[in-house]
């Protein structure tokens, strides 16, 4: 066994093929093929931790994360030098902003496949998942954003999705 496989063994799997590599001095290649030969799965960071924009910006939406993402949001603009207070923007930034937000929801409503259908506990017990933005669970069931926005709102507070409506009831008896 060469000298640099004895120095890498170790290492393999521990951190990615190239921090080993350049530890031990070969190329990123080479660890790979040594660590693939002896059956060593590769290196797979950690996700990163509840409660920082990096785990918000894989998806999550818990409460920790979303505070975490306006804390940053709050320090970049503070940092970016405007003078305009929080929550002010100029005409021609709400103007621009309702344009981009109606187109958003427009093309989502294009892509919508489902409509005019009742929803199911699964898709209501799916929309109701925070952990997933709106956008991800309309794409996924195939309704538009604005009407999974639309279950969320409409049952805001449920720990669970509770008995159906009356007339949705009604409708399915």
């Amino acid at each position: 066994m060469t000298g640099w496989r004895v120095a890498a063994r170790p290492l393999l799997g521990t951190a990615t093929d190239r921090v080993v590599g350049e530890q031990v001095g070969v190329s990123t290649s080479s660890v790979a093929h040594e660590r693939r030969r002896l059956g060593i799965a590769r290196y797979v960071p950690p996700p990163p931790a509840h409660g920082t924009p990096a785990r918000y910006q894989r998806g999550c939406r818990c409460d920790e994360c979303r505070e975490a993402k306006a804390l940053t949001a709050a320090r970049e603009y503070a940092a970016s030098g405007r003078t305009a207070g929080a929550g002010e923007m100029d005409a021609a930034a709400r103007e621009r902003l309702a344009a981009r937000r109606t187109r958003a929801l427009r093309e989502s409503a294009e892509r919508a496949t489902v409509r005019g259908v009742p929803w199911t506990e699964a898709e209501i017990v799916l929309a109701l998942d925070r952990s997933r933005s709106a956008a991800q669970v309309a794409d996924l069931l195939g309704r538009s954003k604005a009407a999974v926005e639309h279950q969320r709102a409409r049952r805001i507070g449920d720990a669970t999705t509770g008995p159906l409506p009356r007339g949705r009831r009604a409708a399915q008896a």
